[in-house]
C-alpha cells in the first residue's frame, strides 16, 4: 500500500501545481476546472460508446494499451 499511497501524494502535487498555473495565468480556477471536467466527461462517454460499438459492455479487464488506443482515437 504505502508505494501506491505515494503515487498518489504526487497525483495531489501535480494538481496542486496546473491549479497554481491557472492562477499565475490569470484564470478563473474554478471555470478551468468546470472546462477540465466537462471535457474528460464528453471524451470518457464516447469511449465507453466506442467499446460498446466495438462489442464490449465494459472496459473493465481491458489492457491500458487498449484504453488508451480507444481514447486517442476518441481525441481525433
Amino acid at each position: 500500500h504505502e508505494p501506491a499511497h505515494r503515487v498518489q501524494e504526487e497525483i495531489g502535487d501535480l494538481l496542486h501545481t496546473a491549479i497554481s498555473l491557472c492562477d499565475f495565468m490569470g484564470f478563473d480556477i474554478e471555470e478551468t476546472l468546470e472546462k477540465v471536467n466537462t471535457k474528460f466527461d464528453k471524451r470518457f462517454t464516447n469511449l465507453k460508446k466506442l467499446a460498446a460499438q466495438r462489442g464490449l459492455d465494459s472496459l473493465e479487464g481491458q489492457s491500458l494499451e487498449f484504453k488508451l488506443g480507444l481514447w486517442d482515437e476518441i481525441k481525433k
